[in-house]
């Protein structure tokens, strides 16, 4: 088990501080947001229409997911059928 030593906290960084990680996520959102979110719109209207609807819904999907995969509806009211019958 590690102990907590002056060089840990040397790495951990200041008290209250971002770690490291946090921050290069935070640089990585904002290139996604800014700089790559253009070049993603100039690609995209670059697109022949079927295309550019695919690849436009990827990212929609991405951005914000389809609602049935992200949340479950417990008060379920249809009665599931079991069986079928053929009329002869």
């Amino acid at each position: 088990m590690s102990k907590f030593t002056t060089e840990t906290a040397k790495k951990a960084g200041a008290k209250g501080g971002k770690h490291i990680k946090t921050k290069q996520w935070e640089q990585l959102g904002d290139f996604l947001t800014d700089a790559g979110a253009k070049r993603a719109m100039d690609i995209l209207n670059d697109l022949p229409d079927d295309e550019y609807l695919d690849q436009f819904g990827k990212l929609l999907n991405y951005f914000k997911p389809r609602m049935q995969s992200t949340q479950l509806d417990a008060n379920v009211t249809e009665r599931v059928i079991t069986g079928i019958t053929f009329d002869e």
